[in-house]
């Protein structure tokens, strides 16, 4: 799906498909971190789980909120929120269309937003 800007943002996805997103005129075909602004930041996952090592990546970033989007959501357990809470700090995870048109129109009011997204082959 292609997605039209009013005003573009540094970091805003352009276009995204199931299994790859574009920022940047790039495609993105594996999992990554994008911040609001700024240089975009490989994630290694090696699957779908959400757990306390990689959510260390966005924890230190210390963004307002963070958008996690993967093909197939999934609840992320409470104990590994708790330090995201702590700092006040807004965790969601959705699907990757939710994802990027949610990380949009954050970054349109300007929010410092970062969006994780799991790709997987």
């Amino acid at each position: 799906m292609h997605i039209q800007l009013e005003n573009h943002e540094a970091n805003a996805i352009q276009m995204y498909e199931e299994r790859r997103i574009k920022v940047l005129d790039n495609w993105i075909e594996t999992s990554v971190i994008i911040p609001n602004q700024g240089e975009l930041i490989t994630w290694p996952l090696t699957n779908n789980t959400i757990d306390e090592h990689a959510l260390s990546y966005l924890l230190d970033c210390a963004p307002e909120v963070i958008i996690i989007g993967m093909n197939n959501p999934c609840p992320i357990h409470p104990q590994y929120l708790t330090p995201f809470y702590q700092q006040r700090i807004g965790v969601e995870c959705m699907s990757i269309g939710a994802a990027c048109r949610t990380f949009n129109i954050l970054l349109s009011e300007g929010r410092k937003v970062f969006a994780g997204f799991v790709i997987k082959d």
